[in-house]
C-alpha cells in the first residue's frame, strides 16, 4: 500500500505520527499506519470526520492526521441517525445560514497530482423536503483570484480547488484548475446528475465523488449515476493557504450557499495505484455490510452497546445490527496512538471465567454473505493486537460460523505456535460442511497492532496482514474458495457459538478495532 501523500514525497523530513510527529518520538512513520476502514491497500486517508464527539465546538478528524476542524454559527450536535445511545454517533446538523464547519489548510487538500491516481470523498447528507435554497454546500476548498482589469465580472476569475454541492436538489462537482474562467471555457469542470431525483426529500443519502484514471464519477447511495472523462484535476496555487469548508463553500462569500440539514460521516481519501479494492460506496449505499469503531465509550465511561455504524440494511429498512458487549472484562480503552474520539475495545479473556465477547444481533442474517464457489463477494477488514495467544487451539477473533450441524459461513481465528507470546491466523470459510482456509506463517502474530484483509470473490479466497508497528506486510495469500454457506449464528467478536452458546474455551484475549463487513469493490 502506498501510504504517503504526493505532498509529503515532496518533503524529505517530514514524517507523521498517528497523534504527534515522530520526527520528534522517533517511533514510527506514518506510512506505517493506515488503519482505517476499507483502506484496501491503495487508499491513504486525507481526513476523515465520524461526528461522534456529540459536543463541544470542535470535531476530530479521524484520520490520525489532525485535521479537526471547528463548528461556526448555530451548528449543532444531533443523535438523528441513532436511536440506539445518546451522545455518540452524532451528527451535524447546520440551519443554511452561517452554520459551517472550519478545517485549517493543509496541503494534503491540494489533491492535484501527476503521481497521484485520484481521489474520494463522501459524506451522508439530509436536507428536509421543505429545503427551497438552490445551493447546498456539502464540501469545499476554493480559492479565488480576481482580474484587476475585470473585477467584478466573475468570468475573469482564476479559480483553484473544488466545490462538492448540490445545485436545485442535484448531485455536483466543480473542479477548477487555476485558469481564467472565461466562457466558453473548457479550463474547470462540472459533472452533475442532471437527470437524477431532487435529494431535498429529508431521507439520508450516501453522496460521493470519485476521480481516478481520468475519470469522475458521482456516486449516490451506492450507484454511479453519472460519468465524465477529463485531464482537469482541482489545481492549487504555491502559496495556497485557503482553509477547507464542510456546509460552506466560502467564508468571504457566496453566503446563500451554505448547506441546510444534516452531514455525517465525511471520508476523503487519495488513491493511489493502478487498481481500486475499496468496498466504500457499497458499504455506505445500505447493502449487507456493517462497520463498527467501537468508539462508544472511554476508559471512565464503558458501554454495552455496540454500534453498526452503516444503520441500515438493503431490504430491511429499520434494521440495526447493533452489538452486546458482554462479560466483565469488557472495556473501552484508548490506544497509546489514539487521539480524542478514537478507541477500541478489549476484551479480557486471560482466563475462561471472563468470556468477554461481543454478540451483533443478526436475525434475518444479512451479514451471511451465502453465495456458491464462484459467485462469492465478502470483504472483512479490522485491527487487533493480541494480549495472550493460546497454544495449538483457536482463539476466535471474528466468527459469522456454524461449526454444527453442518460448517457453513466465515471466520478468522489465531493459533498459538512455537514461540512465546506469537502465532498464526488463519481466515476460513465453509459451504455445506466443506471449508477452505488461508493461514499466515508460523509466529507471524506477536503483540502488535496488526491489521487484517480478507476478502473472498468470484471463486478466490484472499488474506492480507500488515504489523502497524514495524510497517511489515506479508505477501497477499490466495487459495480457491468452495462458497460460504448460510448460518443460523450471530456475529461474534472474541468467541463463537457452539451448542447454542458462547464458546468459554476458545476466545480471543486482546484488542479490536474498526470492523469493517462488507461488498467487494467493485463486485
Amino acid at each position: 500500500m502506498k501510504l504517503v501523500s504526493h505532498i509529503f514525497k515532496k518533503k524529505s523530513i517530514l514524517c507523521l505520527g498517528v497523534v504527534i510527529a515522530v520526527c520528534t518520538l522517533a517511533l514510527w512513520a506514518y506510512d506505517a499506519w493506515d488503519y482505517g476502514n476499507y483502506s484496501a491497500y491503495n487508499t491513504t486517508r486525507i481526513a476523515t470526520y465520524n461526528f461522534n464527539d456529540g459536543i463541544g465546538t470542535v470535531t476530530h478528524d479521524d484520520s490520525g492526521r489532525q485535521k479537526d476542524g471547528t463548528l461556526y454559527g448555530n451548528t449543532s450536535w444531533v443523535n438523528e441517525r441513532d436511536i440506539n445511545i445518546s451522545g455518540v454517533n452524532a451528527a451535524l446538523e447546520f440551519d443554511g445560514y452561517g452554520d459551517y464547519v472550519r478545517v485549517p489548510h493543509s496541503d494534503d487538500f491540494n489533491i492535484y497530482s501527476t503521481d497521484v491516481d485520484g481521489f474520494v470523498m463522501s459524506a451522508m447528507i439530509k436536507v428536509p423536503a421543505t429545503c427551497t435554497k438552490s445551493y447546498l454546500s456539502i464540501l469545499s476548498k476554493i480559492y479565488r483570484d480576481r482580474d484587476p482589469d475585470h473585477p467584478y465580472d466573475y468570468a475573469y476569475d482564476f479559480s483553484y480547488g473544488f466545490y462538492f454541492y448540490l445545485t436545485n436538489g442535484k448531485l455536483r462537482f466543480s473542479a477548477y484548475d487555476g485558469q481564467p474562467d472565461q466562457y466558453p471555457s473548457t479550463d474547470y469542470l462540472n459533472i452533475q446528475d442532471a437527470d437524477g431525483a431532487d435529494l431535498r426529500d429529508g431521507q439520508w443519502h450516501f453522496v460521493a465523488v470519485e476521480f481516478h484514471s481520468g475519470t469522475y464519477k458521482l456516486i449516490i447511495d451506492g450507484s454511479t449515476v453519472e460519468t465524465k472523462s477529463s485531464t482537469i484535476q482541482p489545481g492549487y496555487k504555491v502559496d495556497d493557504q485557503k482553509d477547507f469548508f464542510i456546509g460552506k463553500r466560502d467564508v468571504s462569500w457566496d453566503y446563500d450557499k451554505d448547506f441546510e440539514g444534516i452531514i455525517d460521516c465525511v471520508y476523503f481519501y487519495e488513491i493511489d495505484g493502478d487498481a481500486i479494492q475499496n468496498p466504500a460506496h457499497q458499504m455506505w449505499s445500505g447493502t449487507s455490510a456493517g462497520y463498527w469503531s467501537f468508539d462508544e465509550g472511554n476508559d471512565n465511561i464503558p458501554h454495552d452497546i455496540v454500534n453498526d455504524l452503516v444503520r441500515w440494511t438493503s431490504g430491511t429498512p429499520g434494521y440495526h445490527s447493533y452489538g452486546q458487549a458482554f462479560g466483565n472484562g469488557v472495556w473501552f480503552a484508548q490506544r497509546p496512538f489514539a487521539w480524542k474520539g478514537e478507541h477500541n475495545i478489549e476484551l479480557n479473556n486471560i482466563s475462561e471465567q471472563n468470556l468477554a465477547y461481543v454478540r451483533v444481533y443478526d436475525p434475518v442474517n444479512v451479514l451471511d454473505f451465502d453465495a456458491p464457489a464462484g459467485g462469492e463477494n465478502l470483504y472483512v477488514e479490522f485491527l487487533i493486537k493480541p494480549e495472550n495467544i493460546r497454544y495449538q487451539t483457536p482463539n476466535y477473533v471474528l466468527t459469522k460460523f456454524d461449526d454444527m450441524p453442518v460448517r457453513n459461513g466465515y471466520r478468522f481465528y489465531l493459533i498459538g505456535t512455537s514461540a512465546y507470546y506469537a502465532g498464526q491466523l488463519v481466515f476460513e470459510t465453509a459451504n455445506n460442511g466443506t471449508t477452505a482456509s488461508l493461514t499466515t506463517p508460523i509466529d507471524s502474530v506477536n503483540y502488535a497492532w496488526i491489521h487484517v484483509w480478507g476478502w473472498v470473490q468470484n471463486g478466490t479466497m484472499f488474506l492480507k496482514m500488515k504489523n502497524e508497528e514495524t510497517g511489515y506486510a506479508w505477501p497477499t495469500m490466495a487459495t480457491q474458495s468452495v462458497g460460504i454457506g448460510p448460518t443460523s449464528s450471530d456475529l461474534f467478536f472474541g468467541t463463537q457459538l457452539i451448542f447454542g452458546n458462547p464458546d468459554h474455551n476458545n476466545t480471543y484475549d486482546g484488542h479490536l478495532d474498526e470492523v469493517v463487513i462488507a461488498h467487494c469493490f467493485p463486485n
